[in-house]
């Protein structure tokens, strides 16, 4: 059953009676996600705090503060139809739907 004491993963491992969740960073590029509670991506639900700072975005509207890998974001608004313009793609927040602009130059450091 949920917990709303529980953080996320807490609450994962509990209900699928697991020890661990495996991420697909490497864990060497450790840094503290500033401006939320959550260190977890909203889209993979993968733990933020492993990767560089520069691969994250944090949704920009002040009653969201929801944060994405960069390659998870990118992924979204290409999915969901956005066409990039001026190097960068726009679409709505998964979380909260307002709009939301993502550099693609910073889209390009994760994929070398």
């Amino acid at each position: 059953m949920w917990n709303t004491e529980n953080n996320f993963k807490e609450n994962i491992l509990n209900i699928f009676k697991i020890s661990d969740l495996h991420s697909q960073y490497k864990e060497d590029n450790t840094h503290e996600v500033e401006g939320s509670d959550s260190n977890y991506c909203f889209i993979c639900y993968d733990q933020l705090d492993i990767v560089p700072k520069e691969q994250t975005k944090t949704c920009t509207y002040e009653k969201c503060d929801a944060l994405y890998h960069m390659t998870c974001i990118c992924e979204w608004l290409l999915n969901s139809g956005s066409t990039p313009m001026f190097e960068h793609l726009q679409g709505k927040c998964p979380q909260c739907e307002e709009d939301m602009l993502v550099a693609l130059e910073n889209f390009d450091l994760i994929k070398t």
